[in-house]
């Protein structure tokens, strides 16, 4: 594993050391923890930005034609998604309990 040194503002140093001593981790891996979650944010960032780009460069009915059937897609994918109790009877009708 290789090794960074990086100089801190005052106020970010003792951000990082009440980090530390609460979550009972080394400054090290909150530090690794911190720039794997930046790196990733920023990576979701790059590919919304890209996508919406793309999205930007398609002619109105095309859009309009994609939503349309992402929004079908997201639907039936909830559908299968979520726990059949949340709505009480899954897809179809609810069973009566016997008397």
């Amino acid at each position: 594993m290789g090794a960074i040194t990086i100089r801190l503002p005052e106020k970010l140093e003792e951000a990082l050391k009440a980090e530390v001593r609460q979550a009972g981790q080394s400054q090290s891996e909150i530090m690794r923890l911190a720039l794997a979650g930046f790196l990733s944010q920023k990576r979701k960032q790059e590919r919304l930005a890209a996508y919406i780009r793309a999205a930007e460069s398609l002619d109105p009915a095309s859009s309009l034609a994609m939503a349309e059937e992402a929004l079908a897609l997201d639907n039936e994918a909830l559908l299968l998604a979520e726990p059949k109790a949340a709505y009480g009877q899954g897809r179809g009708k609810a069973k009566r309990k016997p008397r």
